[in-house]
């Protein structure tokens, strides 16, 4: 299976699940009567939420599912632990983008500001990394009650006409996402970005010399 395909199989999939939890979270909020606010809680189910995903990942990356082969050998679980490395990393980009948002906004809405901790939000992320090479280790462990429900409701919601051509698109826009951040890290290591970045702070250095030599020569003129 091509790389390309195989990042667009885990888009749809991770685009699904988050369907799944979204429903859950949601049905719990009801019965709660609001959002958490309490970060242990909020945690401990985000932690679970990683879980199940990182079991339901494991599962798509090494079984075959509907004539799809997983991409088995010790490439394809670098490559699926490196597609949800990059998944999840851009979950807490953009919590945290919407988190800084909602500051900037000021004290009125501060009340829809979402609970967040970059410290246990990056201890998830390895946690989840080191959890699907667990899981890839040791199989029987990714198959639980659970974890095969996860799978099952997958399946059959992608094979479902309406809504599987639904998801079949947030996985590609997932796949892009992937790809980009990818395109991004490897252009910020080979120093792509600095060289930009450096250069716009060249220019915009030379303007700001330029705006006050103009400025100087403007009093100067008004003195005489």
């Amino acid at each position: 299976m091509g790389v390309i395909d195989f990042i667009f199989r885990l888009g749809v999939v991770f685009a699904v699940f988050g369907f799944i939890w979204w429903l859950f979270n949601a049905l719990l909020t009801i019965l709660r009567g609001g959002a958490s606010k309490n970060v242990v809680e909020t945690y401990s189910l985000k932690f679970i939420n990683y879980v199940f995903l990182v079991s339901v990942t494991a599962r798509f990356c090494t079984e075959e599912y509907d004539g799809t082969p997983g991409n088995d050998g010790l490439a394809g679980n670098i490559v699926g632990g490196f597609i949800l490395l990059m998944f999840l990393l851009g979950k807490i980009q953009k919590k945290e983008q919407r988190v800084n948002m909602i500051k900037a906004m000021g004290s009125m809405t501060a009340r829809f500001e979402p609970v967040y901790n970059k410290t246990i939000e990056w201890v998830l992320l390895f946690a989840s990394v080191a959890m699907l090479i667990l899981f890839e280790s040791i199989p029987s462990l990714m198959h639980n009650p659970i974890t095969n429900w996860f799978v099952e409701s997958i399946i059959n919601i992608i094979d479902t006409p309406v809504f599987g051509f639904i998801f079949k698109v947030v996985g590609f826009f997932v796949m892009l996402r992937i790809i980009f951040k990818f395109l991004g890290g490897f252009l910020q290591l080979i120093g792509f970005r600095t060289v930009v970045q450096s250069s716009s702070y060249f220019e915009s250095d030379q303007e700001n010399t330029e705006k006050e030599n103009k400025d100087e020569f403007d009093d100067y003129e008004e003195m005489k």
